[in-house]
């Protein structure tokens, strides 16, 4: 495996982080075809509402389930994150977006 991917694994569950920049010329596009069919679940951190709308073109229109990071921190980032992509954006800064999170997660992992 590239070591831009890192990969914590049990026996039910494995998590990868690409870091710290997917578009960085050390193959991180290449880390996200080999993962492929894999994943059940993106989450994006992103800087702001403009660099998850060009993450999700430079990964060829695969779409993160939930974005948080720094674009979330505010109500202005989530709903301009909303209005670019649709995608729901969660600050997990703050305890009352983790239901939201831990639906989300059972809702992809058991998919």
């Amino acid at each position: 495996m590239n070591p831009e991917v890192n990969v914590l694994c049990s026996s039910v569950t494995r998590i990868a982080s690409l870091e710290p920049w997917p578009l960085e010329p050390y193959n991180g596009g290449t880390a996200v075809e080999m993962l492929g069919g894999a994943v059940r679940c993106t989450i994006l951190c992103a800087s702001d509402p403009y660099a998850v709308r060009g993450i999700i073109e430079a990964w060829g229109g695969h779409w993160p389930d939930v974005v948080a990071g720094p674009t979330a921190n505010t109500e202005a980032g989530v709903q301009l994150v909303k209005r670019l992509t649709g995608i729901g954006a969660l600050n997990l800064m703050r305890r009352e977006t983790l239901p939201a999170l831990r639906e989300i997660l059972m809702k992809r992992l058991s998919a």
